[in-house]
């Protein structure tokens, strides 16, 4: 777990049932594409797999776009957001305002996004001021990793 210190929050750096880092936070070049900030941990699987709440919190967004497949977003309080991506399903109990507990269960890692990607997790930690008619983007990103350990 990594604690959000400022905010009092321990969130699940890897909110998966299994995974392997396979893409970092910061600075990368996809194939053909240039160099580009990448906002969060994708968590690789070769077979579906489930994913978990990274800590209590409310659904505040679910949505599709062609960059982030199915995606779903939690509030946690205190301005502390994450947002899973690439979905193959949601949860039946992972709906728009739905209250769920640290470790409930959101879904399915999967391999959407136009064009299909690989089957992973792309996973943000994010704070701010959240408004779920605007893009995510407006959010800061933090690098899990660069957050103390919260055990």
């Amino acid at each position: 777990h990594a604690h959000v210190k400022e905010r009092g929050l321990s969130l699940a750096v890897a909110p998966v049932e299994k995974g392997c880092l396979s893409s970092g936070f910061g600075p990368r070049q996809l194939k053909g594409q240039p160099m580009l900030p990448h906002r969060g941990l994708d968590i690789a699987w070769a077979w579906p797999t489930d994913v978990y709440a990274a800590a209590a919190g409310t659904v505040v967004n679910v949505f599709y776009t062609a960059s982030y497949g199915k995606t779903l977003v939690l509030d946690h309080g205190a301005g502390v957001y994450t947002l899973y991506a690439h979905l193959d399903s949601y949860d039946d109990d992972a709906t728009l305002g739905a209250r769920l507990e640290a470790g409930a269960r959101l879904g399915v890692m999967g391999t959407t996004a136009s064009p299909r990607v690989r089957r992973h997790l792309h996973y943000e930690i994010l704070t701010g001021d959240y408004d779920p008619r605007r893009n995510v983007r407006k959010l800061q990103a933090l690098n899990a990793f660069d957050l103390p350990s919260a055990g």
